[in-house]
């Protein structure tokens, strides 16, 4: 039972590795999206040229 216990206690390590990893794949993600988003901004941008003049 005591080794059962020791193997529960060893995948705690990695987390940090995990979390690196999780932030990394966050990161990309987040690329991502902005790629995938980038379009959609444009027409934003379009649509707010067009519908007032420039504020600043």
């Amino acid at each position: 039972m005591k080794s059962n216990y020791k193997k529960k206690t060893l995948p705690k390590p990695p987390k940090p590795k995990n979390n690196k990893l999780r932030n990394g794949l966050i990161a990309v993600g987040g690329i991502l999206l902005l790629l995938a988003a980038y379009p959609s901004y444009i027409f934003l941008a379009l649509w707010f040229f067009s519908n007032e003049p420039f504020i600043t």
